[in-house]
This record gives structure tokens, C-alpha cells and sequence, in this order.
């Protein structure tokens, strides 16, 4: 299998240990965020390689091929909290820990009672981004942390409030940025106020778009303030790549604004052929596997959850015709841009879902959003999916047996195990199965399969 993945940055020299999480008296360092020894990189993924080869040890599967990640900078993303935007507070990006042996001190205790109630927004965000920042995962240990008591009354085992100063795990490009943008909003009054988060992607190529998320109505001052703001990363911002798109977004409620673009250009060689790929703000990263068996198929391809088609636009030239659905308008949009922007044909994207486009072909039906793909031409004998971490549905999980041959990208090894259940080795048979170490010195690896069908 041929790897795709601009969240896996280039290996860099490193030193062995590097971090920049701070702890004072109102917050509280986890060694993970803040701390990476590259040494400990291949002790911590044979553990995970062991962990998958025990759990699928009830199928017979082939040599496992392993994709490792670099040991540092392989986040081309990373969303941070932001505190202190109150007058005479310092702002500080935060990320949460859910537990940590060291208990909030009385000042942190006392700083917490002087919450606003309009932050619970803000609270909320973070959580969020706390279950997104893979590096931030650490298993609690079992120890007793301080309650703290906001306006509305005490709160137990609250997270811990984490300063980020650098972000090890992010890519060279984000942390610089991140030291930039912090320096010019604390600053700006009109960048700083009511700003609660602020969201980073970078691409390999050396684009990056920064993202401020705040709990107020953006004007045409703060608009101005933001486009200077980006002219300023342009030109301070070391790998920043001159030319290369760098833009800056406003999100409040209800409300967004693009300073220019709200994506940025991924380049991706893959078997000789440099493939570019438009990311949105909020869409997937360019990581995959490529089956070379399936330039030796027949029929056509149906891929289901395509995202921005990062799979589909290597795989579509294999194929005489190729269907993808995908539910979200921005991936819809963003993977018909990649397909034009790559010469390709062959492939036609309805905004629907799974359960509904496979309702609609098993039954010989007809949707609007379906106009202009003849169904009954159709030779579907190789499925592609890739679902969110609760796996496939029951429905789509009976079309596995129907496929010659089937390529499942799984970012849950424990539901693909489920998933599999009746299909490996009652009809199919894992021909080939990829770990893909996506995120170093957490529990969590992405899994590829490819099935034939049983001859």
C-alpha cells in the first residue's frame, strides 16, 4: 500500500527531548503535550503494533506493513484555547489535562472564582478541542485533584488548564506561526478581545491558513487589523514558502470572514505523479493507501465517505467509473475541485449518504442529487470506505460481501475488527493490511485493509 499523508511531516534532526508547556500556580504541564522524547518513538509504537496483531490474532492476516510517522513536527494541524483576554490578564494559548498528580493550587482555585458565566461557551470549545488534540490523551493517573468552585458552584475533577508555548508535535511552520500571531494579538485590542481559540493548518508545500474564533461580531476594523496580522506572518515566518498562500479567518456566530481564502494547496507525489489536493479549514488531510492491486481490477469503484476525494484521485484512473458520496457541502465542493484540478473524469460525486446511495442502487430507485449517473450501467466490484471512528452501519456492513474486492480505512482498529465479523474469512480474505502511526505517543493508530474475495 502507498501512503498519503500531509498530517506526517518530513522527518527532521531533532533534539532527543523538546517541549513547551509551561506550569505556574494556575496551571498544570502534561508531560505528553508538552514533552517528546524522539527515544521513546519505536518502543512506544512496537506497543501499539502489538496491541493491533492481539486483537485481529482471530483472522488470519498477512505480514502487517508499517508506515511510521517522523518522531516530531508530523502535526500539519493543531486548535488551541486561548486565556486571558481579560484587561491586565496575560493571553496565553491552553490546551486541558484530564487529570494530573499535581492538584490545582489556591491561587488556581481563586482564579477560577473570578469566571465569568458567559465563558461556559468557551469551556465548551476547549473540551472539544481537547478530544481533537491527539497529543493531549494521556490516560489520567489515579490522582486526587482539588475542586474548584466557580459562580455557579463547585465543580469536580475539572481539566487542568495547560500553557502552550510550542507545540512539538505540530509542524515547524504552525509553531512559528503560533509564537507570531500570539505576539500580535496580545497587542491588538481588536484581535484580542473575546477571542477564544485559534486553529492552524499547514501544508507541505508551505501554506498555512490561521483561524481566530471569538465570542463577538467581527467588524471592518477587526477585518483590517487581520489583514495586516497576515501580511505580518508572511514576511516574519521562517518556513513559511514565499508565494504560497497564507490566509487568515474570522469565525463568530453566525458569522465568517475570509480575509482572502479559507483553504490551502496540498501537493502530493504519489507513483511518479505530483497530485494537488484544496484543503478547507475544517476538511481531512491528505492520508491514505493506494492498493496497487487495483490497477488490476475490473469494474468500477464505489467510494463511500470520500471527504475531499484524497483517495479517489489516485485511484480513479484504475477504474472505468467511479462514485463517491459524501454528506458535508465544503468536502463535496473541495472534491470537485481536486478532480478538475488533476484532469480527472471518471468519477461522479453526489452530496448523499451512504445508507441512501446504497438504498437507492440496490433498489433500482431514483434521487435528484443522483441526475445524470446511470445506476443500471453501472459494475460496481470494488468498495472503498472510510468511515468516522464508530465504524460502518449495520446496512453498510452486508454491502462488504457483495464487492470482489474491498479497501476499509479505519481510524478505530477495534470497530474494523467488528466490522469484519462474517465478512474475513467466511467470504473475503485480507490480502494486505497497513498501521499507519498518524499519531505518535498516543494509543491511537490508522489501519488499512484490502479484501479479495474467496475464490
Amino acid at each position: 500500500m502507498t501512503a498519503l499523508a500531509s498530517e506526517v511531516s518530513p522527518a527532521a534532526e531533532t533534539p532527543t527531548e523538546t517541549g513547551g508547556g509551561v506550569a505556574d500556580s494556575n496551571f498544570t504541564a502534561p508531560s505528553l503535550v508538552c514533552k517528546i522524547n524522539v527515544e521513546e518513538y519505536q518502543p512506544q509504537l512496537q506497543s501499539k503494533l502489538e496491541q493491533l496483531k492481539m486483537l485481529y490474532s482471530d483472522y488470519p492476516c498477512p505480514e502487517m506493513e508499517v508506515h511510521e510517522s517522523a518522531p516530531i513536527h508530523y502535526r500539519m494541524r493543531s486548535e488551541f484555547c486561548v486565556w486571558g483576554t481579560r484587561p491586565g490578564e496575560t493571553l496565553n494559548y491552553v490546551m486541558f489535562e484530564k487529570a494530573s498528580a499535581q492538584a490545582l493550587s489556591t491561587d488556581a482555585v481563586a482564579a477560577e472564582a473570578s469566571a465569568s458565566e458567559d465563558e461556559a461557551g468557551p469551556e465548551k470549545a476547549e473540551e472539544k478541542v481537547e478530544e481533537k488534540a491527539e497529543g493531549a490523551e494521556a490516560d489520567p493517573p489515579a490522582a486526587k485533584k482539588k475542586r474548584f468552585r466557580g459562580k455557579k458552584g463547585v465543580k469536580k475533577d475539572a481539566p487542568l488548564r495547560v500553557v502552550i508555548e510550542s507545540f512539538p508535535v505540530a509542524s515547524k511552520l504552525i509553531n512559528e506561526l503560533m509564537a507570531l500571531v500570539m505576539e500580535q494579538v496580545r497587542e491588538q485590542s481588536i484581535l484580542k478581545e473575546r477571542l477564544f481559540q485559534v486553529n492552524f493548518h499547514t501544508s507541505l508545500i508551505g501554506e498555512a491558513m490561521v483561524t481566530l474564533l471569538y465570542h463577538k461580531k467581527l467588524d471592518a476594523e477587526w477585518e483590517a487589523a487581520a489583514a495586516t496580522l497576515r501580511e505580518s506572518l508572511k514576511s516574519k515566518a521562517p518556513s513559511y514558502a514565499a508565494g504560497a498562500g497564507l490566509h487568515v479567518i474570522g469565525r463568530s456566530r453566525k458569522q465568517k470572514i475570509n480575509v482572502d481564502l479559507d483553504y490551502v494547496l496540498e501537493k502530493m507525489p504519489i507513483d511518479g505523479i505530483d497530485y494537488v489536493y484544496r484543503q478547507h479549514e475544517e476538511g481531512e488531510p491528505v492520508f491514505g493507501v493506494v492498493p496497487p492491486n487495483s490497477k488490476d481490477t475490473r469494474g468500477d469503484l464505489l467510494e463511500l465517505y470520500c471527504g475531499n476525494c484524497n483517495f479517489t484521485v489516485p485511484l480513479a484512473k484504475n477504474f472505468r467509473q467511479v462514485v463517491a458520496t459524501e454528506v458535508s457541502k465544503s468536502g463535496v465542493d473541495a472534491a470537485r475541485y481536486n478532480l478538475t484540478a488533476n484532469n480527472i473524469d471518471n468519477v461522479f460525486v453526489a452530496r448523499m449518504s451512504s445508507e441512501e446511495f446504497t438504498e437507492t442502487w440496490q433498489t433500482g430507485g431514483a434521487r435528484r442529487r443522483l441526475a445524470g449517473l446511470d445506476l443500471k450501467s453501472l459494475k460496481l466490484s470494488t468498495l472503498l470506505v472510510d468511515p468516522p471512528r464508530s465504524g460502518l452501519d449495520d446496512e453498510t456492513v452486508k454491502l462488504l460481501s457483495l464487492f470482489d474486492n474491498v479497501v476499509y480505512i479505519s481510524c478505530n482498529p477495534e470497530t474494523l475488527h467488528a466490522n469484519l465479523k462474517g465478512v474475513v474469512p467466511e467470504t473475503h480474505k485480507i490480502e494486505r493490511m497497513a498501521a499507519f502511526d498518524q499519531f505518535p505517543y498516543t494509543n491511537h493508530l490508522e489501519v488499512g485493509v484490502y479484501l479479495t474475495r474467496n475464490k
